[in-house]
């Protein structure tokens, strides 16, 4: 079980009176699968008390049928490890649980009418387990950014510090990307970037951003026969050999960005400590490339080149076991000119990559465990 002390936080809004436990629950049904995360709120203290058993189920929630037995059986089958728990001696109370099935990029590219169906067959079955409350939804990309910057700034113990000593975060999904940081002066940041959090006297502005299409999948899968950016003779759908130029595509890939997107940031961050999560953290940190905690953009750039450079079954044979390996020429080149022609970070910028903080996953589904109780208590 993992602790994370809310002391710091909560001792700036006087004292709690919390007579037992509250549970929350956060689904994190995103574009590749869908994850359960249990967290506890007492005694000034929230842990991730996710049951070990409870892994990613696939196909990801957007690709289910809508048809009420499909959605009973998948859903039971997420939930499996949590009612088990719930029936032992120190188990969770299901009716002490609030409970948030929240999809992310996957559920908002889906026909409003069939993701209606969806979220009314699992609320149906929510309902049944008798939890405290149920809410079921696709939460905005500006949400998803949020709750990636509690997470992290929670973690660190600066949620109210000056935006200088705040930390941005950069969430590299596989449909959508989100970039989030606070600022100090709200007027320079767009309304529709704009999200204000409020607790007791404290007031944090943040600058979030969300793009659709600009997640790594989506980006890859509209230049799967761009032949520069795959690893040299790797074999193409149009049975073409690609050519492995990490220049090239990466030029190539500036035209989805900033005309097609036209993605550029009116405001730029006061904090220069960025942390990036997700596709652009696993890639960074994957045996070709070899980072640990710190991304320098421009190692990334060297490194993606040499991966693009490589003949393709030589890479194989040196990263057998490797089954996104095809992808890195790719993501290397998208990541450079995502981060350098569209958020504006120089080739010199650093981020850190670090997969947990004390103990604790990086994952955005803290952020809304912090939130809501911060909400509530609040």
């Amino acid at each position: 079980m993992r602790f994370i002390h809310l002391i710091a936080v909560l001792c700036l809004f006087g004292s709690i009176t919390v007579s037992h436990a509250e549970y929350i629950a956060v689904v994190d049904a995103g574009s590749s699968g869908t994850r359960l995360h249990v967290y506890s709120v007492e005694q000034q203290k929230v842990a991730e008390i996710t049951p070990e058993h409870a892994s990613p189920m696939t196909p990801p929630f957007a690709q289910l049928t809508a048809e009420p037995e499909a959605v009973r059986q998948y859903v039971a089958e997420l939930l499996s490890p949590l009612v088990t728990a719930s029936g032992t001696s120190n188990g969770i109370p299901l009716n002490l649980v609030h409970f948030y099935w929240y999809s992310t990029a996957g559920m908002r590219l889906v026909a409003p009418d069939r993701a209606e169906k969806l979220y009314t067959e699992t609320k149906k079955v929510l309902q049944t387990y008798g939890f405290a409350s149920v809410e079921a939804k696709t939460i905005t990309g500006k949400m998803e950014g949020v709750y990636g910057w509690l997470t992290i700034n929670y973690l660190k113990h600066t949620l109210f510090s000056n935006p200088k000593q705040t930390y941005g975060v950069l969430d590299t999904g596989g449909a959508s990307t989100e970039i989030t940081f606070a600022i100090k002066n709200a007027t320079l940041i767009p309304p529709e970037n704009a999200f204000k959090i409020e607790m007791g006297r404290h007031v944090i502005w943040l600058y979030t951003r969300s793009d659709l299409g600009l997640g790594h999948d989506l980006a890859r899968l509209q230049h799967t026969e761009e032949k520069s950016c795959f690893s040299k003779n790797y074999p193409l759908p149009n049975e073409q050999l690609a050519t492995g130029n990490f220049m090239l595509c990466k030029n190539s890939l500036v035209n989805l960005i900033k005309r097609v997107h036209k993605l550029n940031l009116p405001v730029m961050p006061e904090s220069h400590r960025f942390y990036v999560l997700s596709t652009l953290y696993h890639l960074s940190t994957s045996a070709p490339f070899g980072f640990s905690t710190v991304l320098p953009l421009k190692s990334l750039a060297e490194k993606g080149k040499d991966v693009c450079d490589q003949d393709w079954k030589n890479l194989k044979l040196t990263y057998p076991d490797d089954s996104y390996l095809y992808s890195y020429c790719f993501g290397s080149a998208y990541y450079t000119a995502l981060l350098t022609r569209g958020y504006h970070f120089t080739p010199e910028s650093k981020f850190l990559i670090e997969n947990e903080i004390d103990g604790n996953q990086l994952d955005w589904t803290l952020g809304v465990a912090v939130y809501k109780s911060l909400r509530r208590i609040h």
